[in-house]
Parts: structure tokens; C-alpha cells; sequence
């Protein structure tokens, strides 16, 4: 049973490497993938243990199975967005190391194994409790690896009970003869058929994710593109107005892209573009909901406080764009950017509408002689001439102390 161990888990182990070569943005894969990979070695020395000779063909062997272990469990909370320390990650190895330095713990078969299996559970349980909440896979998939891992910890739970009870069996099904041979049988087969069902399902996931986020992302700045800012923006409005919390929409256009794109050509010009978009996630991405929704358009949803502080942020992202040399080998240009924010009550807000208020005060921007920021309904009726209700002052005055409105050119 320990070589059908040792093979599946090698397999898997590949298999997720696998995955994570092509997705390396997702350590958690890379980690799993290393778990399984450093038990196989271990699996190895268990299953020639009748050939080689020492105590320290159980200790070290034991010892990969712990450290796989806990590499497993820290890499189930990176899918749910967790960070794990390095002394929970190696908990297990240190808990079965410190064990193995009692004397004649190792030639106690019985304490040997029952500590081993008491280990193996816990991990094993609390592995399958952060599957089902890991976030980052689909619910099928989660659903799966929190069966199979409450299944291993039953599994190294009922070792536990049968050692206590019948402390001279020391495997799992030794003592039920034929029928034991074959119950271990069925349960390898078994076991090795959900862990192949389950990697096939991480698999799938991961490839469901990536068509996804493809469709999702702009292709050339890798911000949401608009119909994915939009549909993410209507999700986080209805979150803000069943909390009651204040909403706000800044509107960036890059000024004169036009010139850009006739002085340094369409490659020139998707520089700035990738360029702007990383200042944007830099400034405004911590902060909010970011996308490119135009040719040379962005736009960045606010919420909470930091839709209080719309101002200071979108002035920041303006004199960061207005100092940032965006194209190497042209240190004297520059590209500068005119934004509007636009304001409604939450209870009323949707995004058609505070796009539409961000336009009237980008275009007010503009107006002014562009490379500036503009709240929609600052000055009462707008360029535009649309309506717009007077905004929070805290909306307009936040940021002064960095960045005053005084400040704009």
C-alpha cells in the first residue's frame, strides 16, 4: 500500500508542478505540489524497511510524511487568501522530531505509530476544514478535498483506536487476515481513484479560472476590462449600499493620447497605456476597483473611506502621472492625465450614473485647460451641463493636505 502511495503521490505532485508552471501566480499550487513530492521519499523508505537496517529508515521516513503534512495545510490556506508562519507549517515535523528524542519511543511500535496517527489526523482535519473555506477554488472542488481529508483523518483516527485496542496489530487491517488484504486492497484503489478525481477537478479549476480571468482582463494594461468593471462595480455598489457606506467613481482620461500615438507610434503609445495602468494599480488599485474602459480611459470605484478621500487620491495619481517619465529614451516627455469624480447617494447610486456624473466632471477637466481633477457638482451646475448635487465636503477636500486644490494647473 505504501508503493501505490508512493506512485500517487509522485504523480500528483507532478501534476501540480505542472499546473503551476503555467499559473505561477498561484503559489498555493506550487506548494501542494512540493507536499506531495516530499512524502514520496518518505513512502519509499517505509516500504523498504525490511531491507534496511537502523531506526533511522522510520525517523526520517516518518519525518517527510509530518513535513508533507504541514506544507499541505499552509498551502489549503493560501487558496483561502491565509498566510501561514513557518512554525505552523512545521509544527507537525517538530511535534514527531521532538517525540523521537524520548527514549525507546522508536522501538515502541505501538506509541510510535499512535503518535504518528494522532499527528497525521489533526493535520489531516484541519487541512479539510480550510479546504471547504478555500475561496480561491469553485465549491465542487472544495467540497471534494474537505471529503477526502476528514476521510484521511477517520482513516488515521480508527489506526489510532486499533492500536490502543489490539496494541500488537500494528496495520491497519492485518488482523481481519484474507479479508483485511482485501479490504486494504480496495481501500488503495479507492483512494487512489479520488485523489486522481480530485487533481483532475484542481486541474480543471485552474484552467476555468485562467479562461475566465482572460475574458475578464484587458488583454494589453491587464486591469478589468469594461464589461468585467462593470459587472464587479454593480456587486460592490449593492455591498455598499446594504452597508450604508458613501460611493464615489473617478474618471481618468489620458490628455492629447492622440499626439502620442502620431509622435511614437502605436508602440510608444501602448507603453504609456501599460505604464499609466500600473501607476493606476499602484495609487488607486489598494484603494478600489480599477479598469480600463476606453481607448485611453480608466476608471477606479470607490468605497467606505476611501471614497472620503476620493480627491487626495485621484490628485496623487495626477502629479505621479505628471512626473513619471512613461517612455525610455524621451526623458523630457510627459503625459499628463484630467480626472472627475462623480458622487450620488449610495441609496441611489448605480454605475451608469456615477459614470456619467465622472464624465461631466472629466469634461469640465478638460475645459479647464486639462492635467487636473474636477468633483462633479463642485461648481454647481457643470460644463456639461448636467445637474450634479453638491458633493460631500470631505469628498472635495479630502487630500488637501498633500495635494490642494490649489495646486492644480
Amino acid at each position: 500500500m505504501l508503493a501505490v502511495f508512493a506512485c500517487l503521490f509522485l504523480a500528483g505532485g507532478l501534476q501540480l508542478f505542472r499546473q503551476w508552471r503555467l499559473e505561477r501566480e498561484h503559489a498555493g499550487i506550487l506548494l501542494w505540489s512540493v507536499s506531495l513530492l516530499v512524502r514520496v521519499p518518505g513512502f519509499v523508505l517505509l516500504a523498504s524497511r525490511e531491507s534496511l537496517t537502523g531506526l533511522w529508515v522510520l525517523h526520517l521516513g516518518h519525518s517527510l510524511l509530518c513535513l508533507g503534512a504541514g506544507l499541505g495545510y499552509a498551502a489549503t490556506r493560501h487558496f483561502s487568501g491565509r498566510h501561514t508562519s513557518l512554525l505552523a507549517m512545521l509544527t507537525p515535523i517538530i511535534l514527531w522530531n521532538g517525540l523521537c528524542i524520548v527514549p525507546g519511543f522508536l522501538e515502541n511500535t505501538t506509541l510510535r505509530l499512535t503518535s504518528l496517527s494522532f499527528i497525521l489526523m489533526f493535520v489531516s482535519a484541519v487541512t479539510a476544514f480550510e479546504f471547504q473555506r478555500a475561496l480561491l477554488l469553485s465549491k465542487p472542488v472544495r467540497l471534494v478535498f474537505a471529503i477526502l481529508f476528514a476521510g484521511a483523518s477517520l482513516m488515521h483516527a480508527s489506526r489510532m483506536v486499533l492500536l490502543i485496542s489490539a496494541p500488537e496489530t500494528t496495520e491497519y487491517f492485518s488482523s481481519l487476515g484474507a479479508q483485511g488484504s482485501v479490504l486494504q486492497f480496495l481501500v488503495a484503489i479507492l483512494l487512489s481513484s479520488a485523489a486522481i478525481l480530485a487533481s483532475a477537478m484542481l486541474f480543471r479549476d485552474g484552467q476555468l479560472q485562467n479562461l475566465r480571468r482572460e475574458a475578464e482582463e484587458d488583454v494589453l494594461t491587464g486591469l478589468l476590462n469594461r464589461g468585467a468593471f462593470r459587472s464587479a462595480a454593480a456587486v460592490a455598489l449593492e455591498t455598499a449600499r446594504r452597508d450604508g457606506t458613501p460611493v464615489c467613481m473617478i474618471l481618468c482620461d489620458l490628455d492629447h493620447f492622440k499626439a502620442v500615438n502620431d509622435r511614437f507610434g502605436h508602440a510608444g503609445g501602448d507603453s504609456v497605456l501599460q505604464a499609466f495602468s500600473q501607476l493606476m494599480r499602484d495609487r488607486l488599485g489598494p484603494h478600489g476597483l480599477t479598469g480600463r474602459i476606453g481607448g485611453e480611459e480608466f476608471a477606479c470605484l470607490l468605497t467606505g473611506d476611501a471614497a472620503l478621500a476620493a480627491y487626495g487620491l485621484a490628485e496623487g495619481l495626477r502629479v505621479h502621472t505628471r512626473v513619471l517619465s512613461m517612455l525610455g529614451g524621451n526623458p523630457d516627455f510627459r503625459i499628463t492625465v484630467s480626472a472627475g469624480i462623480g458622487i450620488m447617494p449610495v441609496t441611489a447610486a448605480d454605475v451608469d450614473g456615477l459614470l456619467q456624473r465622472a464624465d461631466w466632471a472629466l469634461y469640465a477637466a478638460k475645459r479647464k485647460g486639462r492635467d487636473c481633477v474636477e468633483v462633479e457638482g463642485l461648481h454647481g451646475k457643470d460644463a456639461a451641463g448636467g445637474k450634479g448635487a453638491a458633493p460631500s465636503p470631505a469628498i472635495a477636500a479630502a487630500g488637501a493636505g498633500d495635494y490642494a486644490p490649489g495646486a492644480q494647473s
